[in-house]
């Protein structure tokens, strides 16, 4: 029995998944540099309204503004 609800748990979160609307957001990108005993660059990820634009990060393509 507890496999069956969880069956239909799991079809349900699917299904509200599948429905849901796009976000009304894109990505941003902010690139900083972490002053450690070693320094190193991170990038963080941020929503934003404006349209993204690709960018290259070594050989991936990245689309974010």
């Amino acid at each position: 029995m507890r496999a069956l609800y969880m069956a239909v748990l799991l079809l349900l979160v699917s299904a509200t998944a599948a429905l849901a609307e796009t976000a009304p957001f894109h990505v941003g990108i902010a690139r900083i540099t972490i002053a450690e005993k070693t320094p190193f660059d991170a990038l963080i990820w941020y929503p934003t309204q404006t349209e993204e634009n690709s960018w290259q990060a070594g050989p991936f393509p990245i689309p974010a503004s």
